[in-house]
């Protein structure tokens, strides 16, 4: 049996390329080729084939022995610029688009995969003039009004509406257009019309992973329903605020950081009431976008969605939101102990009292206290003092700065302790004499005594809000930014 003609081999190609039908046009190509080798029309229609499957590097191969044997091609030069950006090499496809249009300056096609590639580099207004030269050329294109949307998306919303609607008119089944019509609609607070716009979408093609994960976005619960999150903040600043002003200054320390970590429990409690009503909303609201998000958890849940990035990064963002989430718990920590330390435990004026009369832990300035200069020992950096309060109490005092004895005593301002057992041995091993257990300790240059249940009850919090951070950040960067 004699093999077809080649004209009837790329037909047959091409329009099993139009019925999506990629490895059996990739086939009449190559039986195309097998018949004439250097044919320009099978190589760009195998290069077409091959890009389609996501073999880009064969695909961009394929063009570049095209070229070789017809230089002169604008299709092929054209074919390898749109198999290039498909590989994410977006300066190589600019300069391959160009060289198209060095060999026919009027092409509408050329201009549109110039644009691409200058979105792709980050160059947005030149990829808006590129773009408006392919839509002067090609007003016919549905794809390159589309194209010229997607460049005004991220700055003018209202615009790209309207391109976007300008290109379903002429084709009505595009459904990544229908995505990107939702994401301009939801930017111009149009809910409702972004939802059915999504819906439209998914009823074209459902196996789509893109609008199916824009669903999310427009449908979060916690956005419908911000009003529980809202009175929790006034509630827990109220009860913080209260706390503080009834209190005593002895244990306004300690309740406060309570208060606090109560309120930590308070906030994830309202998120999930949030949640939960949000969600009430929404079935109201639209009962098919509900039912949709519901299967999507599912999948999601049994990783059966597909990601819409690269692995790479999908990493890189997984990691830079585990990053961020790192610094907002050491950022809230630092915080809460910086405000619990030197606003609520240390008010600006220290209480004058004697050393008898002073309590565990207190920021105190103390009366009555002599100091033994004679007993003066500087001991890995320290400067240690001992004296005696009016009721004959001994007392240790601490000094980071070395200061003379009539320095020291001038104002013994600190947190008065007991004197720890190590650090009274230490001092005695050193030919400084005091009585363990009778003796307190000043510390001029310490904070108050951190709880550590509380520390590390603001830690647990503090991680679980990172660790969820991370995780919806793994769901969120999958999510595509137009």
């Amino acid at each position: 049996m004699s093999m077809p003609p080649v004209f009837e081999l790329l037909a047959r190609a091409e329009a099993l390329l139009a019925l999506r039908r990629w490895a059996e046009a990739q086939r009449f190509a190559l039986d195309a080729l097998a018949v004439e080798p250097q044919d320009e029309g099978a190589h760009a229609l195998l290069a077409r084939a091959l890009a389609e499957q996501g073999l880009h590097d064969e695909a961009i191969a394929t063009t570049e022995k095209g070229l070789a044997a017809n230089p002169a091609s604008e299709w092929l030069h054209r074919v390898r610029s749109s198999a290039l950006l498909a590989a994410h090499r977006y300066e190589d496809a600019f300069l391959g688009a160009s060289e198209a249009l060095t060999l026919l300056p009027m092409n509408g096609s050329a201009h549109h995969l110039r644009s691409l590639a200058l979105q792709g580099l980050g160059r947005l207004h030149e990829a808006r003039v590129e773009a408006e030269r392919a839509v002067t050329l090609s007003p016919e294109s549905a794809e390159f009004r589309a194209a010229l949307g997607d460049a005004w998306l991220n700055e003018d919303p209202p615009r790209a509406e309207l391109l976007y609607r300008e290109s379903l008119a002429m084709a009505p089944e595009q459904p990544l257009v229908l995505n990107n019509l939702s994401v301009a609609l939801r930017r111009q607070r149009r809910r409702s019309e972004a939802a059915l716009a999504l819906k439209s979408a998914l009823l074209l093609d459902p196996t789509l992973p893109l609008p199916k994960w824009n669903v999310f976005s427009l449908s979060n619960p916690v956005r419908l329903a911000p009003t529980p999150l809202l009175a929790s903040i006034a509630l827990q600043m109220l009860a913080v605020g209260l706390a503080y002003d009834s209190m005593t200054r002895r244990n306004r320390y300690w309740l406060t950081l309570g208060i606090m970590m109560a309120c930590e429990v308070v906030s994830l409690g309202m998120v999930a009431w949030a949640r939960k009503i949000g969600f009430r909303r929404l079935r109201r609201l639209d009962p098919q976008l509900y039912a949709i998000r519901r299967a999507l958890e599912a999948d999601v849940r049994a990783r059966r969605l597909e990601s819409v990035v690269a692995p790479a990064k999908a990493r890189r963002v997984a990691l830079a939101i585990g990053a961020f989430g790192a610094v907002i718990l050491l950022g809230s920590l630092v915080g809460e102990i910086f405000l619990v330390r030197h606003y609520l435990a240390f008010p600006k004026t220290p209480r004058r009292v004697t050393l008898e009369e002073s309590r565990s832990g207190e920021w105190a300035e103390l009366e009555g206290v002599i100091l033994d200069c004679a007993s003066r020992l500087d001991l890995a950096g320290y400067t240690y003092f001992s004296g005696k309060g009016s009721g004959d109490r001994e007392l240790v005092v601490s000094y980071e700065d070395a200061p003379t004895c009539a320095q020291a005593g001038s104002r013994l301002v600190g947190v008065v302790s007991d004197l720890p057992p190590s650090l009274a041995s230490r001092l005695a091993r050193n030919g400084f004499s005091v009585r363990t257990g009778h003796a307190a300790k000043l510390c001029t240059r310490c904070g108050p005594r951190e709880s550590l249940l509380g520390i590390g009850l603001l830690a647990v919090f503090g991680a679980l809000g990172g660790l969820t951070a991370w995780w919806s950040g793994r769901d969120a960067q999958k999510v595509a930014r137009q």
